[in-house]
């Protein structure tokens, strides 16, 4: 990739290693989240790419989603549900207006999990095909029925979400999607990293 001197600059000023630049600075600011310095430096090479980031790029897709057949979750969500700090109905006011549509015509809802350390994977609910899609760069024996234990509380979770009637149109003939009765699903095409790798 060829940048010209304007993007070249922005580059240097956002990521740039000028001490006098104030890490806690906000670069990006919408109507719902902000962005600072120090969590866009994550996506420098071979750093750990910070939540903030994954809840900016999952607010941008949000927005330029003209029709909510998909849902771009933040990584809050699934911090939220394996915490057990917010009940469904609270999680459903504090992110409805960003991230949140109608289920009438939703196809799929996408979910980035960290797995406590150092590690994101992404779980895609797929209403259609009923299908809870796990992708996972770093996948290992030792891990998987752990993903799988997240994935359901997951989808326990959203069934019990997704029963609040403000989800449907006032006459919505919408089934209701029981996500925790869909099959886990692993693609076996998935790229791998190498272990201890970001």
């Amino acid at each position: 990739m060829i940048l010209n001197e304007v993007e070249a600059g922005i580059v240097a000023y956002v990521f740039g290693r000028n001490k006098d630049f104030d890490r806690e600075e906000i670069l990006i600011d919408t109507n719902y989240m902000t962005g600072k310095r120090e969590a866009l430096r994550s996506l420098i090479p071979n750093e750990m790419i910070d939540g903030e980031v994954m809840s900016l790029v999952a607010c941008m897709l949000s927005f330029q989603q003209q029709e909510t057949r998909c849902w771009f979750l933040p990584p809050v969500f699934a911090q939220f549900v394996l915490s057990w700090t917010r009940s469904p109905d609270r999680v459903r006011e504090i992110l409805k207006d960003t991230f949140f549509g109608k289920v009438d015509g939703l196809r799929k809802i996408f979910v980035p999990i960290n797995d406590g350390k150092l590690h994101w994977f992404l779980l895609v609910v797929d209403i259609i095909r009923k299908e809870l899609t796990l992708l996972d760069s770093l996948k290992s024996p030792s891990t998987f029925n752990e993903r799988k234990r997240i994935v359901r509380l997951l989808a326990i979770f959203m069934d019990q979400m997704l029963e609040d009637k403000s989800f449907y149109h006032q006459h919505s003939v919408t089934e209701k999607p029981k996500v925790s009765e869909f099959a886990i699903v692993e693609p076996k095409s998935i790229g791998q990293q190498a272990p201890g790798s970001f």
